[in-house]
């Protein structure tokens, strides 16, 4: 069992980014949490997420990227229970504009992930979560998604876009708020 969750974990970080990943920032390199709920660590930059065979929850960090990437994406095609959802939670519209282009640049350089994705930046983390067996996304689609929420949900309102039938979902949250 270790051997298939080292090789998921390894799978999942060359998955996100093509570079070495630096030490978590906190007191260790993994965050344990019961819950099976993903949550960033504070520094701004890209983390990856996944939950291993006994139910614990990884966190990796691979620090900031270069967050140059188009803010404007084509509307998806909306079908089913697809489609944006909203809470009451609130950030900075500048933190959640920097994380959703943080993580917008991380599918230019690797558009495939596993379990979660997720970019901090100050108030917000913008994040995708994969209920299946992984997602690829572009720069410019995922900036869909995201502008998509901000359009309903308000450019400082925790929310993010449904896909059922892709088993996935992109949003953006309160820094440290869980998500996925």
């Amino acid at each position: 069992m270790k051997s298939f969750t080292a090789v998921i974990a390894l799978f999942s970080a060359a998955a996100c980014v093509s570079a070495a990943p630096t030490a978590f920032p906190t007191a260790s390199n993994d965050i344990y949490r019961p819950t099976g709920v993903f949550q960033p660590g504070t520094l701004p930059g890209l983390y990856t997420h996944h939950v291993a065979l006994d139910g614990t929850v990884h966190t990796e960090y691979h620090g900031e990227m270069n967050t140059t990437v188009p803010v404007s994406g084509t509307k998806p095609a909306k079908r089913g229970s697809t489609g944006v959802h909203c809470s009451n939670l609130s950030f900075s519209a500048s933190d959640a504009s920097a994380a959703a282009q943080g993580l917008a640049n991380s599918f230019n350089s690797q558009p495939q992930f596993y379990h979660a994705i997720s970019y901090s930046s100050g108030s917000a983390t913008a994040y995708g979560c994969d209920y299946g067996n992984g997602q690829r996304m572009s720069s410019v689609e995922y900036m869909g998604y995201f502008n998509d929420v901000s359009f309903d949900c308000g450019s400082t309102k925790e929310g993010w876009y449904s896909l059922p039938d892709a088993k996935a979902s992109y949003g953006v949250t309160t820094a440290g708020n869980g998500f996925c």
